[in-house]
């Protein structure tokens, strides 16, 4: 469904329970969304495009140019605690892309790596986040604790300008950020820090909604963030999304604790 050949079009097909499709002004093409999501009156599209590999293959190939070239300058010029966010992250969530990885990103799978055995949760287009199923026991003795802080293991994020096709966008540095989850309230909160040499020092913070899957999003703050929870409550992922002067600032991450 949506238009063909531009990177847009989307695909529902049977074994992908729990989705339905959702058309909306923020987006120019439909987009896959959890059923739960849209039970709970959600207006944007939060959900990954779980579709097959053709999604992947329409989208730009050259987002970024040679990836493995920027992944290498990336690690030289940036300090420990970017370093650090970059190493590959062994846990229950995995960001699976559709496309090149982004300047920076070394923790990322490819979608046919990611999907394997996972079930899908969120995404952005470019990135889905999937994550282990777990045993009820482990979620609920999760779900019965009062509240939670994570901390940021991994983290990419990209700047696109106004009017320029992807392969122009800028990369843009994940330098910190803070996450805490009130399981008694199904409640968020989390800021994020950022920086390249274009925008100067960024940042965005949201606050929302836990769902009982262990779905999130925003429903406040200066940027749109949704995500999920691993099942056992020890992990989180999200991608945020927010618009500034002089484009569109756009990042997926990885917490734990």
């Amino acid at each position: 469904m949506g238009p063909c050949l531009n990177g847009g079009e989307q695909m529902l097909s049977e074994d992908m329970k729990g989705q339905m499709l959702e058309m909306s002004r923020q987006h120019a093409s439909a987009q896959l969304v959890p059923t739960e999501v849209l039970a709970a009156g959600r207006t944007r599209s939060t959900a990954l495009a779980s579709a097959d590999l053709q999604r992947g293959k329409t989208l730009a190939s050259d987002v970024h140019g040679d990836a493995a070239a920027d992944k290498a300058a990336m690690s030289e010029s940036r300090g420990a605690t970017v370093a650090a966010l970059a190493q590959p992250h062994p846990g229950q969530l995995v960001w699976g892309r559709f496309a090149q990885p982004w300047e920076g990103d070394q923790f990322s799978k490819s979608f046919e790596e990611a999907r394997l055995n996972r079930e899908s949760t969120v995404g952005n287009g470019v990135y889905g986040l999937f994550r282990e199923p777990a045993s009820l026991a482990s979620a609920s003795a999760a779900q019965a604790e009062g509240s939670a802080s994570f901390r940021l293991t991994a983290g990419v994020a990209s700047l696109r300008p106004e009017g320029l096709p992807p392969s122009m966008a800028q990369a843009v540095q994940v330098d910190g950020g803070t996450l805490s989850v009130d399981f008694s309230r199904a409640t968020f909160a989390t800021t994020l820090r950022l920086s390249s040499a274009p925008l100067g020092a960024q940042s965005v913070g949201a606050q929302g909604a836990v769902l009982p899957g262990g779905i999130f999003q925003s429903r406040g703050g200066d940027a749109f963030v949704a995500g999920a929870l691993s099942n056992d409550r020890r992990e989180a992922g999200y991608f945020f999304e927010k618009t500034l002067p002089a484009g569109g600032l756009t990042g997926v991450t990885l917490w734990g604790r």
